[in-house]
């Protein structure tokens, strides 16, 4: 029997290639904006703020109450974790752009 026996990197005789995506020239354009905003002090100041209300929704619900010092339903939760992911998904999308155009070979 050739090839693999077991499916792991060290039996194969090439290289495994990872995937790539291409992207059209507009959307890395956008990208290139995004990847710029990053590196501006106003950016920083929000990614600060964003980064704040995190760590408030991780310690208060939506309401102001603390975590702690009051009983916390599942829909507290629920929604404060809407709002963390939100939040969260807001700096990972300018994070990737960043990323995009650091790793692209153009």
């Amino acid at each position: 029997m050739s090839g693999p026996q077991h499916g792991l990197i060290g039996e194969f005789d090439e290289p495994i290639r990872l995937p790539e995506t291409e992207i059209d020239d507009e959307t890395f354009d956008e990208e290139k904006k995004k990847a710029r905003y990053t590196k501006t002090p106003e950016f920083k100041k929000l990614r600060t703020y964003i980064e704040g209300r995190i760590l408030f929704y991780q310690g208060f619900m939506p309401d102001g109450r603390t975590v702690d010092a009051t009983p916390v339903t599942a829909e507290d939760w629920r929604i404060a974790n809407a709002v963390i992911r939100e939040l969260r998904a807001i700096l990972n999308d300018y994070d990737r752009a960043s990323e995009t155009v650091r790793n692209e070979r153009r």
